[in-house]
């Protein structure tokens, strides 16, 4: 099949995938990753060796791999992040893996990792931090990338709060 650059890939044959809204629990074009479980994958675990009891897959239609994705009109996946890592900023679920992804493009910043804090409201708001290009002047970085995003990153997803730093681990 077609390599997609970013993309995760395609389902298998033999797997039926859902992408399932983790709160509505609906299934779409974007959600949780999930397997079905009406015709039981060939490859799928049929349980824990010693596992002493412990179920190997939970109760319900489907196995749920925590993994959050669209899947485009090709039927590739794109990773967003992960159910336990994506998080509500004023009604928009926001992931920091995608927003990485988007804020990586300006040409000034070498590296960027994105986290939720909570704004003066006690909301959850999208944070950031930069490690500059070499080429970056370090004085005007953070307004320029504020700036910058605003034509760039959609405007629910825009970083609130921006940290320089020498280097991400």
């Amino acid at each position: 099949q077609e390599v997609v650059p970013g993309g995760l890939g395609y389902a298998l044959p033999g797997y039926s995938v859902e992408l399932v809204d983790p709160i509505s629990g609906m299934c779409g074009a974007e959600g949780e990753i999930c397997l079905s479980l009406r015709d039981r994958p060939v490859g799928l675990m049929l349980g824990y060796a010693d596992g002493a009891g412990v179920p190997a897959l939970p109760s319900g239609h489907y196995y749920r791999t925590g993994h959050l994705a669209p899947r485009d009109v090709r039927g590739c996946y794109h990773l967003l992040g992960r159910t336990d890592d994506v998080f509500k900023s004023y009604d928009v679920r926001v992931s920091p893996i995608e927003l990485e992804r988007a804020l990586r493009r300006h040409p000034l910043v070498a590296d960027v990792g994105v986290f939720a804090v909570a704004d003066q409201f006690g909301e959850l708001v999208p944070a950031a931090v930069w490690v500059p290009a070499d080429s970056a002047d370090a004085a005007s970085l953070p307004a320029d990338i504020l700036r910058w995003q605003r034509d760039n990153v959609s405007e629910a997803q825009r970083v609130a709060r921006v940290w320089m730093i020498d280097w991400l681990p």
